[in-house]
C-alpha cells in the first residue's frame, strides 16, 4: 500500500471468484497466487474464503535479496548533490513531506527529530545507512519495544503519543521512525504486509495466513554509488520483531538487523583464561565464582569483518525470566539487569568487565536450574544481539565423608602415600552421610549456609564422569543439606522414600559430596552379611522350644547382635516350603498361604503364624515356646520359618503325627474285654510299642 512499488499485483492464474456479484472482494471462496511487485519477492498461494483472506502461502521473503552487505557498502553520504535535485524532488520529495503544521501539532516529534540530528548527524562522517540505523536504535533503547499491534490513537499523531508516553502499539513505533527520519531529511515511508504465519504440517515453506499476521514496518531511501550515477533504492528495516513461535522474531536480511554480534565470558587480561563449563540441561553455560573478576567479550562483524566504533550494550537476566518475558519485550528489559557497555574497537570487540555478587546472582541449583541459571544478552540493537549463559557454583572446601559403618584407610593405587576410605555397609540398614564444609583448604573456618549435594556412583558412572560422557543431571542423587554453624551437612542413604544403597551386593559404589566446583568422595562395599540361626527343641512331644539369633557378621569381624528387628514366626510343611526356589519373602508367604484349589495349602489348616509383631531383644534373640498339635497344624513333616527384613531362615524339619482311636478288643468279642482308648498323640513308633506292650496280657490286640 503505498504510491511505489512493492504492490499488490495481480499474476496470470488471478481467479474471479475472490469477488462477488457486486464485484466486492472476497464473499465467495476461491483461490489465487499473488505476489507482491514484478520481482515476485513475495509469492501468495491462497485459499479465500467467504470472511478474509485465509489460506497457505508459499513463504519468500519481501525484504530485500540482494547483498545486503553490498548494498550497506554502497551508501553515500547524506550531503550528496542527488538529494534536491529536480529529479529527486520529482520521485522522492512526496516522502519528504510532513502534515500541514506538523512540527506545531507534534512538537515533542520534531524535538525528538532535532535531537537525534544534533547528536548523530554528520554530513560528513555518516553515511545514510548509520544516520537511520541511528534513530531507529535510539528509538528501540529509548521506549523499549511494542506492547501490542494497535491501539486507539484518539484523533492524535501516533508518534506524539508515544513520546508522551501513551501509545506503545507497533504503529506508533512506525509513525515515529517514519516522521523522524523525514524531519532528519531522510525520505522515509511506512509499509504494510503481512509477517509470517504459522506453519502447515510442519513445512515451514507452507503457511497459514490471515488477517492477524498483518504486520508494518519502515522504508527509507538509500542513495547508492555503484560506480556510475547515483541510484536510490528502497531498504527495507524492521523496526520491531514480530512474536513467532513464543520468540521475537526479525527476518535475516532486514537492514535492520546486518550486524552479526558473538559474546563470550573469560578471565581478565592479560590471560584472558578460558573459563569451565558445566552441563545444565544438555547445555554447556559457563561455570563462575563469586567476587572474581571476569570479562564479557562481544565481537561485532558484518560479512565476516569487524566493525568498529558500534555501542554494544551488556545486560543479564535469569532464563526462568526470560522464558517468562520473551513474548513482553518491554517486560523483558524491565527484568533484565543492566551491566554496562562499550564500543567496539578495530577489530570489532567490545568488553566490560564485571565481578558477580551473591545479591544478584544466586548459586545454582541443578534441582531448579532456570531461576539459577543466567544469561548475559550483548546488543547492538535489538535485532542485532547474541546471548550466552553461566551459572554460579561458588568455592567451599570439603572434609572426607563420614559414615557410620565400618571402615577401612586403603592405599590409593595411583599414589602409595595417599590413602582413602573405605566402608562397608550392609544392605537394609540406613546410614548417616557427613561432611565438613569449610571456607578455606586448610579446613579451619566453617562455610554456614552452603548447600552439599551428595551422589553414589558406579565405577561406570565415576569413569564416564571423569571423560565428561555424563553430567551430574545423569547421576543418582542422595540429597541435599545446608551447612550448619560448624560446617557440618548430613544426609541419609534412606530417606523414607527411596533407599539409594538398595543395590546390587558385594559391589564398590562411590559416594560423593559436592559444593560449588569442589568436591569429595568415599568407596562403600556394599554387602549383604546379615546371619541368623533357628533352632528348635522337640524334646517334649506336645511343645518345642524356639530359639532365634540375628546378627550382622562384618567383613573380617565379630558378629553385632541385631536388636530390635521385627520378625514374624511361621510353622509350614516342608513340602510346601521346598516347592518355593524364589527369593521373594513375600512371595513365600502368598504360596504358603494359598488356600485356592490346587494350592499349597488347599487343606488348611496347613501352614500358620505362629507370632507376628515381634522384635529381637537387646541381644540379638528371640525365644518362646509353641504348642504342637495335629488340630492346628495337620500331620506331617513341618519346619519353622523366621521371616525378617526381606529374607527368612528355617528350623530342622520336625514330625507332627496323630495317635488315632485305639480300639482293643478280645477275638471271642466279650463287650467287657473291648478297651477304647481315644484321641491321644502318637509321635513316633516307641509311643506305639509302648501301647502295644502295656496290653500285651490280651490274646490279641488289633489297632486300627
Amino acid at each position: 500500500s503505498s504510491f511505489y512499488t512493492p504492490h499488490l499485483e495481480s499474476v496470470s492464474d488471478y481467479d474471479s471468484s475472490l469477488r462477488d456479484s457486486n464485484d466486492s472482494i472476497a464473499a465467495e471462496s476461491g483461490s489465487t497466487s499473488i505476489a507482491f511487485n514484478s520481482r515476485d519477492q513475495f509469492l501468495l498461494q491462497s485459499t479465500a474464503t467467504s470472511i478474509a483472506f485465509l489460506g497457505t502461502y508459499n513463504y519468500q521473503t519481501y525484504f530485500a535479496l540482494d547483498d545486503i552487505q553490498a548494498v550497506i557498502g554502497d551508501v553515500e553520504d547524506h550531503s550528496l548533490d542527488g538529494f534536491g535535485t529536480t529529479t529527486f524532488n520529482d520521485t522522492y520529495a512526496a516522502y519528504l513531506q510532513e502534515p500541514l503544521n506538523y512540527r506545531t501539532i507534534s512538537p515533542s516529534v520534531a524535538a525528538y527529530a532535532t535531537e537525534r540530528t544534533n547528536e548523530g548527524f554528520d554530513d560528513n562522517g555518516n553515511n545514510v545507512y548509520e544516520q537511520i540505523i541511528f534513530v531507529l536504535d535510539d528509538i528501540i533503547q529509548r521506549f523499549g519495544l511494542p506492547l501490542e499491534a494497535q491501539s486507539d490513537n484518539e484523533g492524535a499523531d501516533r508518534a506524539e503519543r508515544l513520546i508522551l508516553g501513551y501509545d506503545r502499539s507497533v504503529s506508533a513505533y512506525i509513525a515515529l521512525a517514519v516522521m523522524a527520519l523525514r524531519i532528519c531529511g531522510i525520505p522515509a515511508r511506512p509499509v504494510f504486509g503481512f509477517a509470517i504465519g504459522d506453519d502447515i504440517g510442519g513445512d515451514p515453506t507452507s503457511k497459514s495466513l490471515t488477517l492477524a499476521n498483518l504486520f508494518g514496518w519502515v522504508e527509507a531511501l538509500l542513495p547508492l554509488n555503484q560506480s556510475g550515477p547515483i541510484e536510490y533504492e528502497w531498504g527495507q528495516f524492521q523496526l520491531v520483531p514480530y512474536p513467532y513461535g513464543g520468540d521475537l522474531v526479525y527476518c535475516e536480511n532486514t537492514l535492520y538487523s546486518a550486524y552479526n554480534v558473538s559474546i563470550s565470558m573469560m578471565g581478565n587480561p592479560p590471560g584472558y583464561d578460558a573459563l569451565p563449563t558445566y552441563d545444565v540441561g544438555g547445555e554447556d553455560v559457563y561455570l563462575t565464582d563469586y567476587d572474581t573478576p571476569y570479562t564479557l567479550r562481544a565481537i561485532v562483524t558484518t560479512d565476516g569483518s569487524p566493525i568498529s566504533g558500534v555501542s554494544v550494550n551488556f545486560e543479564s537476566i535469569s532464563v526462568g525470566n526470560l522464558t517468562t518475558y520473551q513474548s513482553n519485550p518491554t517486560q523483558l528489559l524491565d527484568a533484565a539487569l543492566n551491566v554496562g557497555s562499550d564500543t567496539t574497537n578495530i577489530g570489532g570487540i567490545a568488553e566490560y568487565f564485571v565481578s558477580l555478587d551473591s545479591t544478584n546472582y544466586t548459586m545454582f541449583n541443578p534441582t531448579n536450574p532456570n531461576p539459577t541459571t543466567y544469561v548475559i544478552i550483548a546488543y547492538v540493537s535489538l535485532s542485532n544481539l547474541n546471548g550466552t549463559s553461566f551459572i554460579v557454583l561458588p568455592e567451599g572446601y570439603l572434609s572426607d565423608i563420614e559414615i557410620n559403618a565400618t571402615k577401612q584407610t586403603l592405599p590409593n593405587p595411583q599414589n602409595p602415600l595417599e590413602t582413602f576410605n573405605y566402608f562397608i555397609v550392609q544392605k537394609g540398614f540406613t546410614y548417616q552421610l557427613s561432611t565438613l564444609l569449610y571456607e578455606d583448604d586448610l579446613h579451619t573456618t566453617p562455610k554456614v549456609g552452603g548447600v552439599v549435594s551428595y551422589y553414589i556412583l558406579t565405577q561406570t558412572e565415576l569413569q564416564q564422569l571423569q571423560l565428561g560422557l555424563i553430567g551430574p543431571e545423569d547421576l543418582t542423587k542422595i540429597g541435599d543439606d545446608v551447612s550448619a554453624a560448624d560446617g557440618n551437612t548430613t544426609v541419609l542413604s534412606d530417606d523414607g522414600i527411596t533407599d539409594y544403597f538398595d543395590l546390587p551386593i558385594d559391589t564398590t559404589y562411590f559416594i560423593v559430596a559436592t559444593f560449588g566446583q569442589n568436591y569429595t568422595f568415599t568407596v562403600i562395599l556394599l554387602i549383604d552379611e546379615i546371619k541368623s540361626t533357628v533352632d528348635i527343641d522337640s524334646s517334649d512331644l506336645l511343645n518345642f522350644d524356639l530359639d532365634f539369633y540375628l546378627y550382622f557378621q562384618p567383613f573380617l569381624g565379630s558378629p553385632d547382635p541385631i536388636q530390635n528387628e521385627p520378625i514374624e514366626v511361621w510353622i509350614a510343611p516342608e513340602t510346601a516350603y521346598s516347592s518355593y526356589a524364589g527369593s521373594d519373602s513375600d512371595a513365600l508367604k502368598a504360596l504358603l498361604s494359598d488356600t485356592t484349589p490346587g494350592g499349597e495349602n488347599e487343606t488348611a489348616p496347613y501352614s500358620q503364624i505362629v507370632a507376628t509383631g515381634i522384635t529381637t531383644d537387646a541381644s540379638g534373640f528371640y525365644n518362646s515356646t509353641f504348642l504342637v498339635n495335629k488340630t492346628n497344624y495337620g500331620v506331617g513333616t513341618f519346619l519353622v520359618i523366621v521371616f525378617y527384613q526381606d529374607k527368612w531362615n528355617v528350623s530342622t524339619t520336625f514330625i507332627i503325627s496323630g495317635l488315632p482311636a485305639l480300639s482293643i478288643s478280645e477275638m471271642n468279642e466279650e463287650a467287657e474285654n473291648t478297651i477304647k482308648i481315644n484321641d491321644k498323640k502318637i509321635f513316633n513308633l516307641l509311643h506305639i510299642l509302648c501301647v502295644i506292650a502295656i496290653l500285651g496280657n490280651r490274646k490279641k490286640v488289633v489297632l486300627r
